[in-house]
Parts: structure tokens; C-alpha cells; sequence
């Protein structure tokens, strides 16, 4: 663990490069100081054109995160 940081999760959307439409998520963890820090962080390493962000939040405890195919 990074001192003095926190632990958030985001979650992407990911696009079809042709039709558009949502073909999948991604999940993934980082430290940042704020989620300011965190959204910066998961946009310039994470973020394509085919990708956009849903969401940052801070991890407090433990966390789940299910997708079904029919909400994609």
C-alpha cells in the first residue's frame, strides 16, 4: 500500500470500434490522494476512444461489483 494514500476502484464502459455500442466493462483499483487524483490518473492511463469513465470511488471496506450481460 502507498502511505498516506487511498484506495479507490473505477469502472469503464468499452465500445464496439464500429458499432458503438457497449461490449463490456472494465474494473480496476489505484491509490490517490483524492478522487480528483483518481480520476486523473484512471483518464490518462486508462481512457480510450473507444472507452469512457462510469465511475471513482473510494474503497471503504471491502467492494463488489457485478455486471450482467443485459445491463451493459
Amino acid at each position: 500500500m502507498e502511505e498516506n494514500k487511498k484506495l479507490f476502484y473505477f469502472v469503464l464502459k468499452q465500445y464496439h470500434h464500429r458499432q458503438g455500442t457497449v461490449i463490456g466493462k472494465t474494473v480496476g483499483v489505484l491509490y490517490a490522494n483524492d478522487i480528483d487524483e483518481a480520476e486523473r490518473i484512471v483518464c490518462e492511463k486508462h481512457i480510450s476512444e473507444f472507452s469512457t469513465l462510469e465511475f471513482v470511488e473510494e474503497v471503504n471496506g471491502e467492494f463488489s461489483y457485478t455486471v450482467y450481460r443485459s445491463a451493459l
